[in-house]
């Protein structure tokens, strides 16, 4: 049976990658220690010559010889262990700061959130306490009738800006206008050349968004859009080709 996926790789892999300067940091160590490997290597090679061109001299002479050179390679392999410990030992300290640092963050926004969400709650709460409902209704009545008076104030702007768009620049940006819920359609286009490229069930979708009522064309539907953002631009429905009759 495999083991469980490591809690601690799990959570590295969810968090944004460590700090740039603390890697070229390690990325400078890292280089030290693979040019340190590479001396060592090369110190490799040039004993295996050494050892076969001492194979010829003396018994007593090449044995000792193949000791200190046998001497020399340990201490040499004792080194590298040293340091490649020590670039383990940085990187794991690294990451730590990192993961942590990036979570205490996220834990900190979190706490934000619901202290935000229970205060508006408790708020709610002691609202209905102290205030009847009838108040309650008129209040919320009032709100929705200031925030339709700001939605008005918003698409009268819009279709103002609107109308100042000329047939001859498809490009120009169109101004949003606002949903019933204070919303931008996510269908509206966002110039004149956007509009007409729009299929008919997109150009459907934002008419009942915008509770406009459907034509039987297309090009009805988009006169009728237009309309609405006071656009000074129809468009010629395209009559059918007579029949030939022969």
């Amino acid at each position: 049976m495999s083991a469980p996926p490591s809690p601690t790789l799990s959570v590295a892999a969810t968090v944004a990658p460590p700090d740039m300067e603390n890697i070229h940091e390690l990325m400078s160590i890292m280089k030290h220690t693979m040019e340190t490997l590479g001396g060592t290597f090369e110190t490799m090679n040039q004993t295996s010559i050494r050892v076969q061109e001492i194979q010829n001299e003396p018994a007593l002479n090449a044995v000792q010889q193949i000791t200190d050179l046998r001497k020399q390679l340990v201490k040499k392999d004792r080194r590298q262990e040293e340091k490649v410990k020590d670039i383990e030992h940085l990187l794991r300290e690294v990451l730590q700061h990192e993961i942590v640092e990036h979570l205490k963050g996220q834990i900190q926004q979190q706490i934000e959130d619901i202290i935000e969400e229970e205060v508006e709650r408790q708020v709610q709460v002691q609202l209905g306490y102290h205030i009847p409902p009838q108040l309650q209704e008129s209040v919320a009545a009032h709100k929705r009738q200031l925030d339709e008076v700001q939605y008005s104030m918003r698409n009268s702007e819009a279709r103002r800006a609107n109308g100042q768009l000329r047939a001859n620049n498809l490009h120009g940006p169109m101004q949003p206008l606002l949903m019933n819920t204070g919303d931008v359609s996510e269908h509206f286009p966002k110039d004149m050349s956007d509009l007409f490229k729009m299929d008919t069930d997109s150009i459907t979708a934002l008419l009942s968004n915008y509770d406009i009522p459907a034509g039987k064309s297309r090009e009805e539907n988009l006169n009728n859009f237009m309309r609405f953002c006071n656009i000074g631009y129809q468009m010629v429905p395209m009559e059918p080709p007579m029949a030939l009759t022969l």
